[in-house]
């Protein structure tokens, strides 16, 4: 399962980078996006079904680890594009 989801993050990562370089519709990125968050969910399902079977005792904790992680992840990426995401839209007003 985590080859699928390997496969999928990045396919979706380098569809992204070919969208956002070539500036085509919105469309092409949601598609991109959608690509490489069923691949982060599908990982996150098969190393929590994992570890959920290591730590049979230590379950609930192992789950809120993981899924915290997940969270403050996908949460902590807004802090870190804030600057390319404005140099983007930048380009993009003046190419339009």
């Amino acid at each position: 399962m985590i080859w699928i989801s390997d496969a999928c993050m990045v396919g979706g990562l380098v569809f992204l980078g070919f969208a956002l370089q070539d500036l085509i519709p919105w469309i092409g990125t949601a598609i991109a996006w959608a690509i490489y968050v069923f691949g982060t969910l599908t990982a996150t399902v098969a190393i929590e079904a994992y570890s959920l079977d290591i730590f049979p005792e230590q379950a609930a904790e192992a789950a809120a680890w993981i899924n915290m992680s997940r969270t403050v992840a996908g949460f902590v990426i807004t802090y870190f594009r804030i600057s390319p995401s404005q140099t983007l839209i930048c380009l993009a007003s003046h190419f339009a």
